[in-house]
C-alpha cells in the first residue's frame, strides 16, 4: 500500500474514532510516546462533552519521509455543533508520524493556518 494511503488512513481512523465517541480507538492512532498525546486526549474528552463534531479531510498530501518520521499535509472541514448553534472551518495541518511496532502513528501535528469560515 502506497505511504499516502496508510497515512490517510491513520489521520481519518483517528476523526472516525472521535466522532464515535471512541476515545481510546482515537488515541491508538497516537504514538504511546508522542509528546502531544495526553494533551490530545484532555482535548478529546473536553471537546465531548461540548460539542459534536465532525471532521472532513478535503485534501492529504505526503510530504515525505526519512529514517524517523513520515510527514504529510492535510486540509480538514470541521463542522461543530453546539447545542443549537453550528459552525463551519476549515485548516490546514502538518502531520509529522512515526512507527511503533509496525504501525505508523501520530506523532505530532501543528494547524499552518488559520481557521477558516467561522
Amino acid at each position: 500500500m502506497p505511504m499516502e494511503e496508510i497515512l490517510r488512513k491513520v489521520v481519518v481512523g483517528h476523526y472516525h474514532a472521535i466522532e464515535d465517541n471512541r476515545i481510546d480507538e482515537a488515541m491508538s492512532y497516537y504514538h504511546s510516546q508522542s509528546p502531544q498525546a495526553s494533551q490530545a486526549r484532555e482535548n478529546i474528552e473536553f471537546g465531548l462533552s461540548a460539542y459534536w463534531q465532525k471532521t472532513t479531510t478535503m485534501s492529504f498530501r505526503y510530504i515525505g519521509r526519512d529514517k524517523e518520521f513520515a510527514k504529510a499535509k492535510a486540509t480538514h472541514r470541521y463542522l461543530i455543533i453546539m447545542g443549537v448553534k453550528f459552525i463551519e472551518q476549515s485548516a490546514d495541518i502538518v502531520y509529522l508520524f512515526r512507527e511503533e511496532r509496525g504501525a505508523w502513528k501520530v506523532w505530532t501535528k501543528g494547524r499552518l493556518s488559520k481557521y477558516s469560515g467561522d
